[in-house]
């Protein structure tokens, strides 16, 4: 039988307008004349024109009176296939058609509900039977010429376009012949094929195969050496149609491959899978030529047409690699081929599901065309349809839902929510492609009308007044974005990318479990579901989600809701560190609505999520719920870093709402702990502030883990006490710095008492404060008197709050000489040095100053004085005044290691500076460390004055500048000199 064997057939698609010469110049099928046919008239067709008759799957076709003709293949086909075809005409009588028509309507029904009859005529006599019953019959009986499986009875091959099962002919004597029609049901076995047997009187037909020889070598003397590619791939062991995959010859031309091999090699797999020996002798006797356009199958089902495909090569169907045939290859993706009770093949050049037509009948919902080209029918199909296919722009992707995972009483799979906004028209055409893999939207014909909505769903919404199409997406939930989804054409594979930018979150889930769904809207905008419109069933489920109603949102509607506590080193207790990190607004209880923000380090990111009306303060949080409670938008890993950052809140259309705001623009930095001198061994939230704090600190609260980490997401924060100056000129003559008044906070303070002092003085009192507009300062006129204290030396307030172990020292007023600039390591460690600047209205004499490091302290002279005899070396333009000590109002000095050369200065050095360098030591100290405190003091009438600090060494609240190598500090131009943050750290220019 031919379904037993290799079938190779060659398509000629739609679009080739002129398939191949005529094999001969007279039609082997004369149109027939008005005369009727007095006896069956067979005719037999190779290399012939193409046709273009009306679409028809009927196998018949009634001439009238001049008789009734039944035909090797469908109509549509038989008129398009330019191999072998033949076609048998009947004397016609009345009901010839009928009866006809009957017995091939119950061959091709899957279960017949009509007993079938046996037809008789002038010379003919038909009936139906299945293949063993036929085989039965005909045991022993050898044809006198046959063609059967592309083969005559001694072997010769006959091509054909097409590779699905033909009509059968064998002559059984000088009288006798035999055609067997088969039903285009797809048996599961072959005992199971019903035919059409149809004998009848033959006398005087000769043979075909001197025709068909012919044929052969012309097209053998015209064929290009060309390889085929793979066009169809099936893979389903529960779909009837098993595994198939099927090849086409995409030119004009006939072509004649070479089969040396053929194989599979599997992706990051290096073994390559080779046909058996049997199997490639097959494929190169009967696909020796492929005829324009033409298609053939390798499959392991016994009843479909095509080539027998080894089990160990049928199973990589549908997975990464490439099929090699000789030296060419075909790529094979992954493929998901049973989809929601459907079945789909994978086909290269598809057209629309309702548009591709399938020879092979089954109850599989199935899209697929196996030995067809894949249009074949497409276009006049669609012609004949009075809705249009579905193009991508008819199709908006209205809201996603990611599914639920662990939540309580409700399990919902993923879905997507579609709008049509075209009109009317078949869904079929086209395909959905989520995250990667592709799915088809429908097998068969569906029509969506104008403004329906549908569901693309995991699970099944059945009962739920609209269209739910079940797929078989991954099970990973996909969280913060849209997936990549993709909506393409079967046909034209005109596609539209729907997925939102990279760098765009939208936050739904709250402490692990899903809360909202992700609406879109035209402007391909993604916000989470607010509460309005949603589903009330689902409201009491703790879903906000509408499945079936697009729901649309104000796009300018946002919260500009101010930042109030952020916690990026992690979390800690007496057991361990955590990575646990969050951020948090403070809102109005009464209010909701859409809260935009963004986080900018190396890239810029959106986020976005739905602030409820019971949520005082929402946070973001990752990682697990060990120190802080449960709660707070999920937020993903790997954003929320331990490094500088910029949290801006931001308007609806992603714009910063206020670059002055440290509470709506927060610049975070993680030095902050460190120049504020908090113990690295505890984990202390922030609080965003005003000038001059811009950051206050947590207070030690009641809570898991509260030991070793201060932090209160989800409520009021406790702020520990913080203390800052406002900088300003004490003098209009001098350019000095001191404190013209303090703030505090928090607003309300326990009683507290504050110090001002220097190396010779100290004045003590209770603070007294005043609280106007939420602003907190002491009002101590202590403050403003400086009568007491020497002119020349730098005096410090500390202040104390017993009952919160709070303890604070800052610089009240610079010094009349001010460490300015520290270059503490430079590539070359002789080449250090120490930037002083004179900031009184008056000259200071140097050489009364020493400087003093962590370990010891030194005297300052100029260069000369130590080296009398020895200019120094400059490795730039400017050249110091190394010959004074004295140093003039505003005028500033480099005191250098003495054992330096070609020192490195800034291009803030002046001509007018000074050079100094220690009276006897090789170094400055003992060598000035990376993050060393450093003092600058003066001898005065005998009192050792303390002038500078750069550090705050001698204070309770000391502090370090960290540099590199190769980098040097420079206090900021109104700064005093209070933390490391009034210090800007430059690099070394070569």
């Amino acid at each position: 039988m031919r379904l037993q064997t290799f079938t190779f057939v060659l398509l000629c698609l739609v679009v080739f307008p002129y398939c191949m010469r005529k094999g001969n110049q007279n039609p082997i099928f004369p149109i027939l004349s008005d005369s009727k046919l007095d006896s069956p008239y067979f005719y037999f067709s190779y290399g012939e024109d193409i046709g273009n008759n009306e679409y028809s799957e009927e196998r018949f076709f009634d001439f009238g009176d001049a008789g009734f003709c039944l035909f090797s293949l469908p109509l549509f086909l038989f008129d398009r296939e330019t191999g072998v075809k033949f076609k048998i005409c009947l004397p016609n009588h009345p009901d010839t058609k009928s009866y006809w028509k009957d017995a091939f309507s119950i061959l091709d029904e899957i279960s017949p509900t009509g007993h079938p009859r046996e037809g008789w005529g002038e010379n003919w006599h038909s009936k139906h039977i299945k293949f063993s019953e036929w085989e039965k019959e005909h045991k022993g009986r050898i044809p006198l010429e046959s063609y059967a499986n592309n083969l005559l009875i001694d072997g010769t091959v006959a091509y054909s376009r097409f590779d699905v099962p033909d009509a059968e002919f064998y002559k059984w004597s000088e009288r006798e012949c035999e055609i067997l029609f088969p039903s285009r049901i797809l048996a599961t076995t072959v005992s199971q094929i019903r035919f059409i047997s149809l004998e009848f009187d033959c006398t005087g037909l000769t043979s075909f195969k001197e025709r068909i020889l012919e044929q052969n070598e012309k097209w053998l003397l015209v064929c290009k050496p060309d390889a085929p590619i793979v066009s169809e791939s099936f893979r389903h062991s529960d779909s009837i149609y098993k595994h198939y995959l099927e090849w086409e010859n995409p030119s004009e031309n006939v072509i004649c491959p070479r089969y040396d091999s053929f194989g599979f090699e599997e992706a990051n797999v290096s073994q390559k899978i080779e046909i058996g020996e049997k199997n490639l002798e097959n494929l190169k006797v009967f696909h020796r030529l492929l005829l324009p356009g033409g298609s053939f199958i390798f499959r392991d089902s016994d009843t479909m047409s095509g080539v027998k495909l080894d089990s160990n090569l049928t199973e990589k169907i549908g997975k990464d690699g490439f099929w090699s045939l000789g030296n060419n290859s075909s790529a094979e993706v992954k493929y998901i081929f049973s989809q929601g009770g459907e079945y789909f093949s994978h086909s290269r050049n598809g057209a629309s599901c309702r548009n591709s037509f399938n020879y092979y009948i089954t109850k599989d919902s199935f899209c697929g065309s196996p030995g067809l080209p894949n249009r074949i029918a497409s276009a006049v199909l669609e012609s004949g349809y009075r809705e249009k296919s579905c193009s991508v722009e008819d199709i908006r992707l209205t809201e996603y839902f990611s599914g639920t995972t662990n939540h309580p009483g409700l399990t919902l799979g993923a879905y997507l929510e579609f709008t049509n906004e075209g009109e009317t028209c078949d869904l079929s055409s086209l395909e959905l492609v989520y995250e990667g893999d592709v799915f088809s939207f429908q097998a068969n014909s569906k029509l969506i009308f104008k403004g329906e909505v549908f569901l693309v769903s995991r699970s099944a919404w059945e009962g739920w007044p609209f269209l739910s199409i079940v797929k078989p997406f991954s099970t990973k939930q996909i969280r913060f974005q849209i997936p990549e989804i993709k909506i393409i054409e079967r046909e034209s594979q005109k596609t539209k990318s729907i997925s939102g930018s990279e760098n765009h979150y939208v936050l739904t889930h709250i402490a692990g479990l899903v809360r909202r769904s992700i609406l879109a809207d035209a402007d391909g905008r993604f916000v989470p579901h607010p509460d309005l419109n949603s589903h009330p069933y689902f409201i009491t489920k703790g879903l906000y989600i509408s499945p079936g109603e697009v729901v649309g949102f104000d796009k300018h509607d946002y919260l500009p809701l101010e930042i109030s506590e952020v916690l990026l080193k992690g979390t800690k207790d007496g057991a361990g560190t955590y990575s646990e990190k969050f951020l948090e607004w403070q809102s109005p209880i009464d209010r909701q609505g859409f809260v935009y923000f963004s986080i900018e380090s190396e890239i810029k990111r959106n986020f976005v999520f739905w602030k409820e009306r019971d949520m005082f303060f929402p946070f973001v949080r990752t990682g697990s719920f060990i120190c802080l409670p449960l709660g707070g938008f999920d937020f993903p890993d790997g954003i929320l870093n331990d490094q500088q950052m910029m949290i801006t809140s931001l308007d609806s259309g992603y714009q910063t709402i206020s670059l002055e705001n440290p509470r709506l623009r927060f610049n975070y930095n993680p030095l902050i702990y460190q120049n504020s001198g908090i113990d690295s061994n505890f984990r202390i939230s922030i609080q965003p502030e005003a000038n001059p704090f811009f950051s206050s600190f947590s207070k030690k609260s009641n809570g898991n883990c509260s030991d070793f980490t201060y932090a209160s997401p989800g409520a009021g924060n406790r702020k520990g006490i913080q203390v800052a100056g406002f900088e300003k000129r004490i003098s209009e003559s001098e350019n000095i710095l001191g404190i013209d008044h303090y703030l505090m906070i928090p607003e309300s303070l326990a009683e507290g008492t504050s110090r001002l002092f220097s190396s010779s003085r100290s004045v003590s009192f209770v603070l007294v404060f005043e609280t106007i507009l939420g602003k907190t300062k002491p009002i101590n006129n202590e403050f403003a008197d400086m009568e007491s204290f020497d002119s020349d030396e730098i005096v410090f307030s500390e202040f104390h709050f017993p009952s919160e172990s709070y303890h604070q020292t800052l610089i009240h007023k610079q010094g009349s000489i001010v460490i300015e600039g520290v270059f503490p390591n430079p590539n070359n460690p002789q080449n250090e040095w120490i930037y002083i600047c004179n900031r009184s209205d008056h000259s200071e004499d140097l050489s009364l100053y020493s400087i003093e490091d962590e370990n010891s302290s030194d005297g300052i002279v100029s260069y000369q004085t130590r080296f009398p005899n020895q200019s120094p070396v400059f490795s730039g333009s400017s050249h110091p005044d190394f010959t004074s000590s004295i140093l003039a109002p505003n005028v500033c000095a480099w005191i250098v290691d003495p054992e330096g050369e070609n020192w490195y200065f800034p291009p803030i050095v002046r001509n007018t500076d000074k050079l100094l360098t220690v009276v006897s030591t090789s170094t400055i100290g003992n060598g000035i460390a990376a993050q060393e405190k450093l003092d600058l003091y003066k001898m005065k009438n005998g009192i050792r004055v303390h002038s500078a600090s750069y550090g705050k060494k001698t204070t309770l609240s000391p502090f370090s500048v960290k540099t590199g190598t190769d980098e040097y500090s420079l206090l900021v131009q109104g700064k005093i000199g209070n933390s490391s943050g009034d210090f800007q750290i430059f690099q070394v220019q070569h």
